[in-house]
């Protein structure tokens, strides 16, 4: 299989919308050139093929390090541990289901995005975002009227 040229389609989530490979072997070689240039830099993505499976053990096997040094470069690459990534995730998960989806309750919110009560969802979503889950849903939707 020829090296193909690594073009990124993505989409408001970060996931990668372009197919790899073919159906029968869904899997593709990029050429490209990595440098220190800002313009060259690969924007952080995931495919849905494989976000089900990742687990820090599973990255550090397949990268041949130990978990700790994976967890050390996740830090130093993404400026976040692995669950302040998950929660700020989850959080901004939260945000877009308060506006694309006004009738379902805060609680149901919460749940779906993986808390364990609403009022921890409302706590740590008053950090990220500076107001309740409510107020954020009905000063949005009163700025989009």
């Amino acid at each position: 299989m020829a090296l193909q040229k690594c073009m990124l389609n993505l989409n408001q989530h970060l996931k990668e919308l372009n197919p790899h490979g073919t159906l029968d072997f869904p899997c593709a070689g990029y050429s490209s050139y990595y440098t220190d240039k800002e313009e060259n830099a690969v924007p952080w993505h995931w495919h849905e093929d494989y976000a089900a499976d990742i687990t820090l053990p599973q990255i550090a096997k397949t990268a041949d390090i130990g978990e700790r040094e994976c967890l050390r470069c996740f830090r130093k690459t993404i400026r976040l541990s692995p669950i302040q990534y998950l929660i700020k995730y989850r959080i901004m998960q939260g945000a877009e289901m308060l506006l694309c989806e006004p009738e379902s309750s805060i609680s149901e919110i919460a749940i779906s995005c993986g808390f364990d009560s609403p009022s921890n969802f409302a706590r740590i979503f008053k950090r990220f975002y500076d107001c309740t889950p409510r107020e954020y849903r009905k000063n949005s939707l009163q700025t989009a009227e």
